[in-house]
C-alpha cells in the first residue's frame, strides 16, 4: 500500500482499492486505518460534508516507502539476472493467467492501465 500511495498519492479509498492486490475485496478500511495509527498515512476529506478521503504519505511514511523502492528495486534487478528475456515472459504469461478473472488479476490489470496512461 505504500508503495502505491509513493507512486500514485494522493488516492482516494476506492482508488487504492482497486489498485491493491488481494482476494478479500476493494475495501482497505482496516489497512488504511493502521497505516493512519503508525503515522504512515495522512487521511483528508477536501469538503466537510463530503464522504470522499484523500489518502497520502506522511513524511514517516515516505521514508518507509524510500526503503522498501530500494528492496523491491534490488529484487527485480535479481530477478532479472535469473532468467533471458523470454523464459521471464514465459513466467510472466503462466502467473496472468494464474489470477485472470480473479480480484487480484483485476487489480493487476488496473495499476498496468495507471501505468500505460501515465506513460502517455
Amino acid at each position: 500500500m505504500l508503495r502505491l500511495l509513493g507512486d500514485y498519492a494522493p488516492l482516494t479509498l476506492t482508488d487504492l482499492g482497486e489498485l491493491l492486490v488481494c482476494e478479500s475485496g476493494t475495501n482497505p478500511s482496516r489497512l488504511v486505518d493502521r497505516t493512519v495509527e503508525l503515522g504512515l498515512v495522512s487521511r483528508t476529506t477536501p469538503d466537510a460534508g463530503d464522504r470522499q478521503v484523500i489518502l497520502q504519505l506522511t513524511a514517516k511514511g515516505r521514508s518507509l516507502e524510500k526503503q522498501m523502492r530500494t528492496i523491491e528495486e534490488a529484487m527485480y534487478a535479481e530477478l532479472y539476472g535469473i532468467g533471458t528475456d523470454a523464459e521471464l515472459a514465459t513466467v510472466i504469461a503462466v502467473l496472468e493467467r494464474v489470477v485472470a478473472g480473479r480480484a487480484s488479476g483485476e487489480a493487476i490489470a488496473a495499476r498496468a492501465a495507471v501505468e500505460d496512461g501515465a506513460s502517455h
